[in-house]
């Protein structure tokens, strides 16, 4: 039952690609986790000129908790779009630090952290690549709280927020709003809202000569849904859908459908 909950704790399960959950493993386990998102959009609010897309996204991260309090992520995309055929879209590094465990004891769970995201130069004159500039970094919190039934929990809430700025470009901000509920051990639902806010000076989206969103005032919220199953000892298999609701200055509708399987083991 413990090495379900740890799994649990670890998967992303959102088209934000690092984890946001304020939780860690126990102490030296990893998760390999392997994933597709298929993204369709059909125009970019506020573009130049009408611009549909078709995005693949694959993507590998590794994810180690390095102490009790401390864990690592690394992450690399690969992609294919309208714009750009199949090649490295970005890799990136996180680091996270867990100052309060409602696991442990304490009332909630807040962790700090900080992520840096190299992105292709290639990438980025393609309007579906998300990124800001080649070199993004991100600075986050997260607190959350979960509520038990015996010895694992049954529903958890969690809030995520990050500040961002890149070598080139205005700052921007990204939120995760979320609430989850287990039964069974096995079966996980999670809902959740994510909202993507940039602070540039632009607000006419250039598609044939996009370089970046950091020179962008744009804005989104997308409203989401996944499942989780537990393969026994052998992963987490997870599905999730996103749907963007609102978008200025960004792809509008976007539909993201994300598959993900996530791979335990132990360093030791």
């Amino acid at each position: 039952m413990r090495l379900f909950a740890k799994i649990a704790i670890l998967l992303p399960l959102s088209c934000f690609s690092l984890t946001t959950k304020p939780w860690l493993a126990d102490l030296f386990e990893a998760d390999l986790t392997p994933g597709y998102t298929y993204r369709h959009y059909p125009n970019v609010q506020g573009a130049t000129k009408p611009f549909a897309s078709n995005d693949q996204i694959f993507s590998l991260g590794l994810e180690v908790a390095l102490s009790t309090h401390f864990d690592f992520a690394l992450e690399l995309e690969v992609a294919d779009t309208t714009q750009q055929s199949w090649g490295m879209r970005s890799g990136a590094m996180q680091v996270r630090y867990l100052w309060l465990d409602d696991v442990a004891g304490d009332p909630i769970s807040f962790i700090t952290g900080l992520s840096l995201r190299d992105v292709s130069k290639r990438n980025l004159r393609d309007v579906s690549c998300p990124y800001a500039a080649r070199i993004n970094w991100e600075l986050f919190s997260a607190i959350g709280k979960e509520f038990s039934d015996g010895f694992n929990w049954n529903t958890r809430i969690y809030a995520w927020a990050a500040v961002g700025i890149a070598n080139r470009g205005s700052w921007w901000t990204r939120q995760e709003i979320s609430y989850e509920n287990k039964w069974c051990n096995r079966h996980n639902l999670k809902l959740f809202l994510q909202g993507d806010f940039g602070f540039g000076d632009l607000r006419q989206v250039v598609v044939d000569h996009f370089d970046g969103w950091g020179k962008y005032r744009h804005q989104s919220m997308d409203l989401g849904i996944c499942y989780r199953y537990q393969l026994d000892y052998y992963g987490t298999f997870s599905i999730s859908y996103a749907y963007r609701v609102f978008a200025r200055a960004f792809p509008e509708r976007v539909h993201c459908l994300t598959l993900m399987y996530c791979f335990p083991f132990c360093l030791f």
